[in-house]
């Protein structure tokens, strides 16, 4: 989806081995087994920032701290996804008691979390084959 280089970070580093695996032949890409928030980032470092099937994952609080570090490193949008909870999917349901994500999320509570720390620009549900995720497209607040 990235033309150009990328950073990707994640806590779990069977993830990032894989996407080194992936991406071996690609200099341009980055990945590294860690907390976001850890990392002392210039602001505006980023020119756009992913955060993907990640907030089911962190308490409130956490997120919010991941938020303030995105949207101080951020110059353009950041695009949230998530497994939108709210669905008629027989599958998607069943992905979505499968996950480890002990924060699952009302498509209002995402919304009122996210615009606390971001702008929302707008958001939509996408509905794959697989699964029904939330889209949101944010850009950075004034700090």
């Amino acid at each position: 989806l990235v033309h150009g280089e990328y950073l990707g970070i994640d806590l779990n580093e069977t993830y990032i081995s894989y996407a080194r695996k992936r991406f071996k032949n690609d200099p341009s890409k980055t990945f590294l087994a860690a907390d976001i928030n850890n990392f002392k980032f210039n602001p505006k470092y980023f020119d756009n920032t992913f955060l993907i099937s990640a907030l089911h994952h962190f308490s409130d609080e956490y997120l919010m701290t991941i938020l303030d570090k995105i949207n101080f490193a951020t110059k353009g949008r950041i695009i949230i996804m998530d497994p939108a909870r709210e669905t008629k999917s027989p599958i998607s349901s069943l992905l979505i008691r499968m996950d480890r994500g002990s924060f699952i999320r009302s498509v209002d509570k995402q919304l009122g979390l996210v615009s606390q720390k971001l702008n929302i620009v707008k958001h939509f549900t996408f509905y794959s084959r697989l699964a029904h995720l939330r889209i949101i497209v944010c850009s950075p607040k004034d700090i």
